[in-house]
């Protein structure tokens, strides 16, 4: 059987396969009451889709597709008999006469199709892992689902079904097939499968989730609602909107122009965001390494147990790739590089007024660079100085007036939390020194895991990456900017050490980026990775697969498994709806549970979130906290006080106890007591007027 009869017969198959499939789904949605229901639900493109004039229009267009290729084999295979004749005549004229060369002639041989170029069982073997990455991932969607949570950090890993497992498989299986590609085809595969796993490790709980997940998302949403009801930002009650509006008046106008559902944005965001940030990581690294460019990207993908959901931090990350991307242009694109320049300039300031800690790890990593030049040559330092001097300055200049002009509170609370607390801590050095701790002494055994699993993650991207300075003077430009990037992010390690704890993660956020481009670009210039006479190559090589690989297994713990105190039920999200409307009176929370009326407030028309209690909040309007009720910060102290008794309205949730009973496993029984005993006075002193059973509001008696 020749190859191009084996190649028609393939394809012929797959169009049959396909079209009956096609079919089976519009009758399965036809009979399938449930089917339907989820689709209309979760995916309600699908149900378009599968209307049955676009399905008869699928598989008729798959026919003539299919019909085409056929078609075109076949006549590639008479061409050759056409020119042998043609040369056969010529051959008869005499050798004596001339003539001009038509353009047939002149013309380039054309390329040959990649089907051509493949064995049939190796395209087999694609095509079957591809099938059966895309398939399971939607049976997995459609059968996984996660309404609540009881308090295990490895709840979603423990229930993720054998589908998801086979499913991931087959698509980091597809990551070592594209070696058999070549040009355009190994780009579509590339972004093909990076995109598909972006689907498996952040997008499937937008799918198996009942409510959008993390508390942060709720937060920020919230402000969004509120800059949007308050029609202005600079001057607007929101502390976060007034000083860094950017991703809060992007929200905003997803909102209101685009008629988006906020709910629906919360939890389709992180699917959205990481399909365009793993896209720009892929270019990015391309420009430098066809190679490794895919790995590069999936190994981030992995990495990324930290952001993704709405917030200012996670939004700037398309800003502060394209700005690496921008001035990796002025590095090496030097015909165009005004042009680059004068594209970076105007970004900044909108790069600056998104979030307040991004643009300064941005500005310290081009100090970096600078550094790090000057370390390799003079006349490196030179050039790459004259290069980056206009952008740099600016930067800095619009990092300075926006922080001392327009984020004054911020930069007071930066001032007086972080590096106020890392100062007086490294003064004390050697001795009396205390550091910020990340975990809780007793936490519970799965959190501990998890909490231990990120700190692994984190450490070898670190340690890893500190490992290539080893090749400092072999180092590019381009790779000496990325070095300065990720030397900045190490950098900030002690204030979070000594400081604030949460800057841990944004100190490897900021790494990883840098890190996993780096790493292709090094492995892409393989004689760099030698030291001392010994070729480090296929050790760093191995190693940054083992890396994808184990990043990819280890997301459901590492990422997940802080989801059973960050999400928020079903049951809460209702009380707190109720509690929105109870705006014209003052409503207590316990810190965290203010983070679903945050966002139901907002909907309903509030311009501020909730404030800090006061020692009298009777007749006030809008939400309070209560002052040291969280119980993961220091001072903890959740008595019952006679500000309390002054609401209007008290709302207690019950997702809190998740949160005791992970972070301090044993020693729970504590803070449960505590909360039970608050609980308890307030119903002695105020009326239950609602309750899910598991969530209550009280009201005041003095309300009437």
């Amino acid at each position: 059987m020749s190859h191009k009869l084996r190649t028609e017969i393939l394809l012929v198959s797959q169009t049959v396969i396909i079209s009956l499939l096609l079919y089976w789904m519009f009758l399965e949605t036809q009979s399938n009451s449930f089917l339907k229901s989820w689709l209309s639900q979760n995916f309600p493109l699908g149900l378009v889709l599968l209307n049955a004039w676009v399905v008869a229009a699928a598989i008729a267009e798959l026919a003539l597709v299919t019909g085409f290729w056929i078609i075109r084999l076949e006549s590639e295979g008479r061409a050759p008999k056409v020119r042998a004749r043609q040369r056969a005549g010529l051959e008869a004229k005499p050798r004596y006469s001339a003539r001009l060369a038509s353009e047939e002639d002149l013309a380039l041989p054309s390329s040959t199709p990649f089907y051509e170029t493949i064995e049939v069982p190796i395209l087999i073997l694609t095509l079957a892992l591809a099938t059966q990455a895309v398939s399971l991932w939607f049976v997995t969607a459609s059968t996984f689902r996660i309404t609540s949570f009881t308090p295990d950090s490895f709840f979603y890993a423990s229930n993720l079904p054998l589908t998801y497992w086979w499913g991931l498989g087959a698509t980091l299986a597809l990551f070592f097939t594209r070696s058999i590609f070549r040009g355009r085809q190994q780009i579509v595969l590339d972004v093909s499968v990076l995109f598909l796993l972006s689907f498996y490790l952040i997008g499937l709980p937008s799918f198996a989730y009942q409510d959008p997940r993390f508390l942060d998302a709720y937060y920020h949403t919230g402000n969004s609602l509120n800059l949007l009801n308050y029609q202005a930002w600079l001057n607007s009650p929101s502390w976060y909107g007034h000083q860094f509006p950017g991703v809060f008046l992007f929200v905003g106008q997803l909102i209101s122009i685009a008629g988006i559902d906020p709910f629906q944005l919360m939890r389709y965001y992180p699917l959205g965001l990481s399909l365009v940030i793993v896209f720009m990581v892929y270019v990015i690294t391309k420009m430098f390494s066809s190679s490794f460019a895919s790995i590069a990207s999936a190994t981030f993908l992995g990495g990324m147990w930290f952001q993704f959901h709405i917030s200012p931090q996670s939004l700037e990350l398309i800003l502060y790739l394209g700005l690496i991307f921008l001035v990796l242009k002025i590095i090496e694109d030097a015909p165009r590089r005004k042009l680059w320049t004068m594209t970076g300039l105007a970004s900044i300031p909108i790069f600056v007024g998104s979030h307040p800690e991004t643009p300064l790890a941005f500005t310290l990593g081009l100090a970096g660079f600078l550094i790090l030049s000057l370390l390799r040559s003079k006349k490196t330092f030179l050039q790459q100085s004259l290069r980056s001097i206009l952008p740099f300055s600016a930067l800095v200049c619009w990092v300075l007036v926006w922080w001392f002009v327009i984020a004054v509170d911020a930069l007071s609370l930066v001032q007086t939390t972080i590096l106020a607390k890392a100062l007086l801590t490294l003064s004390q050095l050697p001795i009396g020194i205390k550091t910020q701790a990340s975990l809780p002494l007793t936490p519970s055994f799965s959190y501990g895991v998890t909490v231990l699993a990120e700190q692994v993650v984190s450490v070898v991207v670190w340690a890893t990456g500190l490992s290539y300075f080893l090749f400092l003077r072999r180092l590019q430009p381009r790779e000496l900017f990325l070095g300065g990037l990720f030397l900045a992010a190490v950098s900030t390690i002690p204030i979070a050490v000594f400081g604030r704890t949460d800057v841990l993660q944004r100190s490897y956020l900021f790494a990883l980026v840098p890190f996993v481009i780096l790493t292709a670009w090094l492995l892409e210039r393989r004689s760099v990775l030698t030291f001392r006479g010994r070729d480090l190559f296929r050790l760093f090589r191995t190693g940054f697969i083992i890396m994808m690989v184990l990043f990819a297994v280890l997301i459901p713990i590492t990422r997940y498994g802080i989801d059973p105190f960050h999400y928020i039920p079903g049951s809460s999200l209702y009380t707190a709806n109720v509690a929105a409307g109870l705006q014209q009176h003052s409503i207590l929370f316990l810190e965290p549970d203010e983070d679903g009326w945050r966002f139901y407030a907002g909907l309903d028309g509030a311009i501020s979130q909730p404030r800090l209690e006061q020692s009298n909040i009777a007749g006030q309007l809008g939400g309070f906290v209560k002052p040291n009720s969280d119980a993961t910060l220091p001072g903890f102290n959740l008595t019952y006080s006679k500000p309390d008794s002054t609401a209007g309205y008290i709302v207690l949730p019950s997702y809190w106890q998740n949160l005791y009973s992970l972070r301090f496993g044993h020693n729970s029984t504590f803070y449960y007591a505590v909360r039970n005993e608050f609980t308890g006075n307030v119903t002695q002193n105020f009326n239950l007027v609602y309750s899910t059973g598991t969530d209550e509001i009280y009201a005041n008696p003095g309300l009437g």
